[in-house]
């Protein structure tokens, strides 16, 4: 897998213009999307500075490249409803992918239960996928975590059977912690990934409380509104005057 930054001229059409320079960067895996938006943009700009004066000068137009539209992929618009990870939907690649993806925005979570009790909705912050085959570290039974050997992460067992492992979790309202200093917290006590209950809506967190009560949303859904003026304009208003 790739990604990269590219180096265009702005036309009347979204990300249509011909390409002036064009940079690959490899994927190892483990990148996230903020450092690594980062160090894009910051390439970016240098290969816009490198540039700009075969722009000036004119020369660059026998290094434009047309872009190919019939290999663009189109990205659906996220929203925090797809922060959570339904694990017994998931794959531990698929699982993995979106906490590196949403890292900045909008996050990632799944619901633990700790002995049995009302799943909680805990944010993985870092994670990476697990080898089942390890020796000396077997995969934990059904939806177990476990500590992996040598402490450095919780393992888990996806819907699909695939091993996912996390290195950095937070709890509601705690800092983040690494996978040691949450096993140490949960003192000898069982914790197991709980499904999604049978009636819940992909939703983000308290999106009742922060939903605008329903004439607002209507308002802002609509594409005119008319504005009815019951009271005379102050002193020296003059309609269609600038200020």
């Amino acid at each position: 897998a790739v990604a990269g930054v590219s180096v265009a001229f702005t036309v009347l059409k979204m990300d249509a213009g011909p390409l002036l320079r064009q940079e690959e960067r490899p994927l190892v895996g483990d990148e996230q999307e903020p450092p690594l938006l980062l160090e894009l943009f910051e390439r970016g700009t240098e290969l816009l500075l490198d540039a700009l004066p075969s722009v000036w000068d004119g020369s660059c137009a026998g290094q434009l490249a047309p872009q190919e539209d019939a290999r663009a992929t189109k990205a659906a618009k996220l929203s925090t409803a797809d922060a959570e990870l339904r694990l017994e939907q998931l794959s531990a690649s698929e699982a993995h992918n979106k906490v590196r993806a949403f890292a900045g925005w909008p996050g990632t979570w799944t619901r633990l239960s700790i002995c049995g009790a009302e799943p909680i909705r805990v944010k993985l912050l870092q994670t990476r996928l697990g080898l089942p085959e390890a020796a000396g570290d077997p995969p934990p039974a059904g939806r177990q975590v476990a500590l992996a050997a040598g402490g450095g992460a919780l393992r888990l067992v996806c819907g699909d059977g695939s091993l996912l492992e996390v290195l950095r979790l937070t709890l509601p309202g705690k800092k983040p912690v690494d996978a040691r200093a949450f096993w140490n917290g949960l003192n000898g006590r069982r914790a197991e990934w709980a499904s999604a209950p049978p009636d819940a809506a992909a939703a983000p967190e308290h999106a009742a409380a922060s939903a605008p009560p329903e004439p607002l949303a209507a308002a802002v859904g609509a594409k005119r509104q008319r504005v009815e003026v019951t009271e005379p304009p102050p002193p020296g208003f003059t309609w269609g005057g600038k200020y």
